[in-house]
Formats: C-alpha cells, sequence, structure tokens
C-alpha cells in the first residue's frame, strides 16, 4: 500500500513536470506511455520469468530496480528542468520494470492466503490499489513544495517495503518449471491458449 502511493505521488509529479518542462500535450503523453506502454509487450515475458523463476526474486529485484531508478529521476530532476529525453528514457525503465513483475505479482498473492480467504485477499488488495489511487496524487500535492527531488526520492524509499514484505512473507511457491520447453515456445502457446478459450 505505501509502495502503491508513492508510484501514485510519482505518477503526478512526473505529469506536471513533463507539462512544466515543454508546455506539449504530446511530450505528457510520451511520458505517460514510457510509463504505462511496456505493460503492453513486456507483461507476456514477465509471465514467462513468473514461471521459470523464483518469483519473490523477480518482485525483489524489479522492486530494486525501479527504486535504483527514481532515485536517478530524483538526481536528474533536482534543479526542475531535466533534459526531456532522459526523463522518457529513465521512466521507460520503470515501466519495463513494472511490467516485468507485475505477473510475478499477480502470480504470489494465492500463496500467501488459504484457498478460503483468497476472494477477501483480492478484496483488500484491489482496495489496497484504488486507495493508493486517491492518497497518492493527495500527498503529491500537499508535498509539491518540496521539490519534484523529493517526491521521486519518497518513492525510491516506499520500494523497501515492498521488498521487505516479499521478503519476510513465509511463501510456499511451487517449484520454478524447468522444463526443456523454451522461452519462446512458452511464450506462443500462452498466446494459442488465450486465441483458443473465449473466457480469456
Amino acid at each position: 500500500f505505501a509502495s502503491n502511493i508513492g508510484t501514485w505521488m510519482q505518477n503526478v509529479t512526473l505529469i506536471a513536470l513533463a507539462n512544466n518542462l515543454t508546455h506539449s500535450g504530446a511530450f505528457v503523453g510520451l511520458v505517460t506511455f514510457a510509463q504505462l506502454g511496456p505493460m503492453l509487450v513486456a507483461s507476456p515475458v514477465g509471465g514467462v520469468l513468473a514461471d521459470r523463476f523464483d518469483r519473490r526474486r523477480i518482485i525483489m529485484s524489479g522492486s530494486a530496480v525501479q527504486g535504483v531508478l527514481s532515485i536517478v529521476l530524483a538526481v536528474v530532476a533536482w534543479n526542475g528542468t531535466p533534459p526531456p529525453w532522459a526523463l522518457v528514457v529513465i521512466v521507460l525503465g520503470i515501466g519495463l520494470a513494472n511490467a516485468l513483475i507485475a505477473p510475478s505479482n499477480g502470480a504470489l498473492l494465492p500463496h500467501l492466503v488459504d484457498r478460503r480467504d483468497l476472494s477477501g485477499a483480492v478484496a483488500v488488495n484491489s482496495a489496497s490499489m484504488n486507495g493508493s489511487r486517491v492518497l497518492g496524487p493527495l500527498l503529491a500535492a500537499l508535498t509539491s513544495s518540496l521539490g519534484t527531488g523529493w517526491i521521486f526520492l519518497i518513492n525510491a524509499a516506499a520500494y523497501l517495503f515492498v521488498i521487505a514484505a516479499v521478503g519476510a512473507a513465509k511463501v510456499d511457491l511451487p517449484e520454478p518449471d524447468t522444463s526443456t520447453v523454451g522461452p519462446w515456445r512458452r511464450f506462443t502457446d500462452g498466446l494459442t491458449t488465450a486465441r483458443d478459450n473465449p473466457v480469456l
């Protein structure tokens, strides 16, 4: 929840910074796409990773990468006039890391609680996500006087909550799939399954 709040503080601040830098709606759209667009392309790759490797390590590593890139973003944006290209490149890195860990996040939840508690856990998770979308922008507005650099640093620090929580969680995960099926075949099999199943 704390990390999601930090993410939404950064999201809103990024949009404001992009607008202040260029006064261009197109550039604001580009920054937003750099942040969210990787989900369209990279999350299926993240699904392959979630099947083949330890999901906890994926989440912790990806969160660490996002935290480091948020620190880089803070340094670049500290004086309030970062180069626009640098903003896009750093945000694209954060978006890619997020897309690669998203499937592991989703796949981890059923292993955190008993099956009978799963619907409640999903509801709490959804409430946390939606609550952070409200509180994050509000806190960004309340702390805007600190400057963009500090808000990005707050978000970087918030990733420590994810790393600590996932590292401390007692999770009985299935063994990663080490079959000889390659990642490309696994990816195309997933697409075929989704295409052939009307519900998916």
